[in-house]
């Protein structure tokens, strides 16, 4: 291991550690963060954890794998090789790279070593590991609502590429939107990466826009700093032109010019929980306590209020499971209601990028109609999901919209034939094979043709695609358009490989494709071109392709599915196919609103897809 991956304190008297109690340390193992400015915030939260440990008598070392798990195995097995008395873990991404994360925890458990999480951990498995992190969601929630109780409604957010930890604060972010009534704009949400600097961003936004956001949250305090230095150089004036709330609260918030308001992240109450969480582990390997711990808001200037002295307004978060959710409304304003169904989905990621846009383009045209929408979210199976549509037919809603559900494929369950004889309206916001169901859907046969055509325009005629094994109804329709799209050229089956592996539509399709594609047969299979079930498995692919040196797109295109805005350490943009999530929404609610108007003919929508070129295909 390279001297520099390692960094050890030295004795407190001594100066030295050649006389440390190996069982009295603790090891520390983190993802780098790549600029300065980032490994100074996780430096910050390093030194409590030293100060914490130091008074339960451990001392710490601390080593860091600059996001290759490569590395993270070597550094694992020599704190193995240490005998270390317990491992702090800071993971990379957390679901998106969560199997990776997790041979790295066995490691250490083989050998009966205690891990704990901190910052983030695994929504996937959550009661399999002992975890400290924040209520991400709710503080995002208190940043955007703050901006709108300041009168704003044009908030732009500003994020770092996806992890667990930012996809929870852009959530929150999108609901005090939502209950506010606030539509939002998507072009708003721009993400921090090396190809996206905010120098660009700020350009976009406030002079190629025609609508210009009046406010910024931003998912960090360290996107916030460069934020400052554009906007100057823009003549924009904060908080006059701009107001601006951060998140973290470091040091270095309350010193900017004008002090920045932001979410106080408790860095303290973190290190001190994970030291004792580990210390309880030591003792009794088979306890598992986690805590997710409250934010606040911190009110400077930066946002337009006088708070020169930052004093904290302390909104904490609560942890909760909601079932049932609904819009608020005026005492005697009641308005008929509409029931929409959307089964719990364990990838928190995957049901964002997905449902969350199909979600808001119904709220938003049943807003538009005087109607409101009461959400049922949270249920895990089907006998729980027959119990909230006979719920909702208690509650006497007008119709009911499925955006995520068990079976709407025939026969008929019996939640079918329960709303048909109740005569309350239905409809699905996603393809259904059954003749008797009205939905909106995506064109997925459409989706397939785009893609190959693609493939064939870039001269590519060995095409290889990537299905799941367990045969979805969209991969079916979109080999079939990729078929056609080929049969003019009269390719034969030797130039069109079917290449079937564990798929599930989440993010843990990286993982799969990425191992498929890192002993991928290519004298077999001798493929110029990729067309991948989505985009999970297209980056995973890329990231395989790249490690074995395969030039993509020179040697090999790869074209996912899905346009999710997946961003991740790889350099190459991704093309890939949009599917118009948020128009499907709309289009479904406007079915249900044909239907709430008397018209009984069952009436199902395609939308099309459409192609987005980048770097990758």
């Amino acid at each position: 291991m390279s001297q520099n991956k390692m960094k050890i304190p030295p004795d407190d008297n001594t100066g030295s550690v050649s006389n440390w109690s190996i069982d009295k340390t603790i090891a520390v193992l983190s993802s780098a963060l790549e600029s300065d400015s980032a490994w100074n915030m996780f430096t910050h939260l390093l030194a409590i954890i030293q100060e914490e440990a130091r008074k339960f008598d451990y001392k710490v070392i601390q080593a860091d794998f600059n996001f290759s798990f490569e590395l993270a195995f070597e550094i694992a097995n020599d704190f193995v090789h240490k005998k270390v008395a317990g491992i702090i873990y800071h993971p990379i991404s957390s679901e998106f790279e969560y199997s990776r994360n997790k041979e790295i925890i066995e490691i250490f458990e083989r050998q009966g070593i205690p891990v704990v999480l901190i910052d983030k951990f695994f929504q996937t498995e959550p009661d399999n590991y002992s975890f400290v992190t924040i209520d991400n969601q709710q503080g995002g929630y208190l940043a955007t609502q703050h901006l709108i109780e300041l009168g704003h409604s044009s908030i732009a957010f500003l994020r770092y590429p996806l992890s667990s930890t930012v996809m929870l604060r852009e959530r929150g972010y999108r609901k005090a939107l939502m209950e506010s009534g606030i539509r939002c704009i998507e072009d708003w949400i721009q993400v921090v990466f090396p190809e996206h600097k905010i120098s660009d961003i700020c350009d976009y936004l406030f002079k190629q826009l025609e609508s210009q956001p009046t406010a910024i949250f931003a998912s960090s305090d360290l996107i916030v700093r460069d934020v400052y230095l554009q906007l100057a150089k823009l003549g924009l004036k904060i908080p006059d032109d701009v107001a601006i709330v951060g998140f973290d609260d470091l040091p270095s918030a309350r010193h900017m010019n004008p002090p920045l308001t932001t979410v106080h992240q408790p860095f303290e109450k973190e290190a001190w929980h994970a030291v004792k969480f580990l210390i309880e582990r030591m003792k009794n390997a088979h306890r598992l306590p986690h805590i997710v711990l409250p934010c606040e808001l911190v009110v400077r200037e930066s946002c337009g209020t006088e708070s020169s002295k930052g004093e904290s307004v302390e909104l904490k978060s609560k942890a909760s499971t909601p079932v049932i959710l609904s819009d608020s409304h005026p005492e005697g304003e009641r308005k008929e209601q509409i029931g929409l169904v959307v089964r719990e989905i364990s990838d928190v990621l995957y049901s964002d990028i997905f449902y969350s846009k199909i979600i808001k383009g119904i709220e938003e045209l049943a807003a538009e109609n005087k109607y409101e929408i009461i959400s049922s979210v949270g249920f895990k199976d089907q006998k729980t999901e027959y119990a909230i549509i006979r719920g909702f037919s208690k509650m006497n809603v007008r119709g009911i919209i499925f955006v995520a559900t068990f079976d709407l494929q025939p026969p008929a369950q019996a939640e079918l034939v329960y709303l048909f004889k109740r005569k309350i309206p239905f409809v699905s916001a996603s393809y259904v094979d059954n003749k008797g169901v009205s939905f909106a859907g995506a064109d997925e046969y459409h989706g397939g043709f785009l893609a190959a055509q693609r493939l064939i325009e870039f001269e590519r005629r060995k095409i290889g695609v990537l299905l799941a094994t367990s045969g979805y109804h969209s991969g079916a329709k979109r080999y079939q358009g990729i078929r056609d799209a080929v049969d003019p050229l009269k390719l034969s089956n030797q130039d069109i490989h079917i290449f079937n592996i564990d798929l599930t539509r989440s993010r843990n399709d990286f993982q799969s494709a990425y191992l498929w594609g890192k002993t991928m047969d290519l004298k077999k299979n001798p493929i110029n071109g990729m067309i991948c079930q989505n985009d999970f498995a297209a980056r995973g692919l890329i990231k395989a392709f790249t490690e074995r040196k395969i030039r993509v797109p020179e040697d090999i295109a790869v074209i996912g599915y899905d346009n999710s805005g997946i961003d991740d350490r790889d350099k190459i943009p991704l093309t890939t196919i949009n599917i118009p999530n948020y128009e499907i929404g709309r289009k479904a609610m406007e079915i249900l609103l044909e239907h709430l108007q008397g018209h009984t003919e069952t009436i199902q929508q395609l939308l099309k897809p459409t192609l987005v070129i980048r770097k990758s295909g």
